[in-house]
């Protein structure tokens, strides 16, 4: 008969137990249906790029070889299409020469002008004159994580990247219709990943005259 009790408590302590287990896993899991996830959208947006003029810079190079004998214009000045930037001296098979002239494929302004008298311009020398537009824009790199988060109508906050002081604000203007891979390197040099990003345009109204373009930049929410 002990035996046959001592039995009975062992199973209904055991069954006390099962019932234990689920009854806290049953209040367990409804705690966790009960929190409010946060949605990503909700933090602070945190986006990076680099200022440019708008509809992007264009860079000039000759259409001949030669020597540069003149040089009209230079960083800061306002050009019309089709004005000469510099002359340069041609030498032809014949050892004849003569002036050709380097002109600028669009109104706009000269962001840069690293030309002199005396030195050789060649075809394909496309970093030496760049110009564009007056009007600046931001080019953003966006993360998978952010796609069709920026606000359309937001203004952004915009930091230089390196000094984190305030240069200006944004808007969105457009967004590209594909993704493009960009390779990221870590602080090790041989390690390198790869992610999908897609390039949106923010027009940039900025607090401080002449920034150069290709500046690391930071954009956040106006909340933050």
């Amino acid at each position: 008969m002990k035996k046959r009790f001592k039995n009975i408590a062992i199973v209904m302590f055991v069954i006390a137990i099962v019932i234990f287990n689920i009854v806290s896993l049953y209040r367990a899991s409804k705690r966790e249906t009960n929190v409010t996830q946060p949605k990503i959208n909700e933090y602070a947006m945190t986006i990076y790029g680099k200022i440019e003029p708008f509809g992007k810079a264009v860079s000039v190079s000759p259409k001949v070889n030669g020597i540069i004998t003149e040089v009209y214009v230079q960083e800061g000045d306002r050009v019309s299409k089709e004005q000469p930037l510099c002359a340069l001296e041609n030498t032809a098979q014949d050892s004849s020469t003569g002036i050709s002239y380097v002109i600028s494929p669009k109104d706009g302004l000269v962001y840069k002008s690293d030309i002199h008298a005396g030195e050789s311009f060649v075809i394909g020398d496309s970093n030496r004159i760049i110009i564009g537009s007056p009007e600046l824009q931001i080019c953003c790199d966006v993360d998978i994580l952010w796609i069709g988060k920026l606000s359309k109508t937001k203004a952004y906050e915009v930091f230089n990247a390196e000094t984190m002081e305030a240069i200006g604000t944004a808007v969105f203007r457009s967004a590209s219709r594909y993704l493009r891979p960009k390779t990221i390197q870590t602080e090790e040099p041989a390690e390198r990943f790869s992610s999908d990003y897609q390039e949106v345009i923010m027009k940039f109204e900025p607090s401080i005259p002449d920034l150069p373009i290709n500046l690391p930049v930071m954009l956040k929410t106006r909340d933050n």
